[in-house]
């Protein structure tokens, strides 16, 4: 690795591979190795350099996922920029020196925005919506002493009548609504279409 020395300072000087030009707009990087020696230099540069490669695949991962794809690549990438990733009403109760910290960490050289950078560091991603399947899907998880002693079979015929009850709704409302989203009108809906149902099988 091709080591430049600024002053006294040490820096690991490298080309930007091909695959992270998406999501780094510097072709060459300069990183600081914080030491003047060379030999702690040399010991150094691949393990840093490692991390910038697993910082890049973080970033293009947030950049290409959906939902909860993208909030776990948030995560991992505020990790490897040495932050704990935080809601954005988080990171603006933080004290001020932290809060620039973080910041100043998003600018990329030309002084712009990194925004796959902010959506990590300053909590600009956000969980994907909860909608009634992911509703049903977060009820599994949250019932499971109700099943501890229910066997596969048991399970089936208990978990069968909740997924039909929500494939049920989605097709009257005609969507995967967010919970949030639903409202008075959709609930009428979804009790006409029953009292249509029922009336057809009479």
């Amino acid at each position: 690795m091709q080591l430049n020395r600024r002053g006294k300072t040490l820096y690991l000087r490298k080309r930007v591979p091909r695959r992270y030009q998406p999501v780094e707009d510097r072709k060459y990087i300069w990183i600081s190795l914080h030491t003047d020696s060379e030999t702690v230099a040399v010991a150094k540069a691949p393990k840093i350099w490692s991390e910038m490669i697993e910082a890049w695949e973080a970033k293009l991962d947030g950049a290409k996922a959906e939902g909860d794809g993208r909030m776990r690549a948030a995560r991992e990438l505020a990790a490897k920029r040495g932050f704990r990733f935080m809601s954005a009403q988080e990171v603006a109760r933080l004290p001020i020196d932290d809060l620039l910290e973080r910041v100043e960490s998003v600018v990329t050289p030309k002084g712009k925005i990194d925004m796959v950078e902010a959506a990590a560091v300053l909590g600009g991603a956000r969980p994907p919506a909860l909608t009634v399947s992911r509703a049903l899907k977060a009820y599994w998880g949250l019932s499971k002493s109700k099943i501890l002693e229910k066997s596969q079979d048991q399970i089936r015929r208990w978990e069968n009548p909740r997924k039909k009850a929500i494939a049920n709704f989605i097709d009257a409302i005609g969507a995967d609504m967010a919970i949030g989203d639903i409202t008075t009108k959709d609930t009428h809906t979804f009790k006409n279409w029953w009292v249509e149902k029922i009336e057809g099988k009479t």
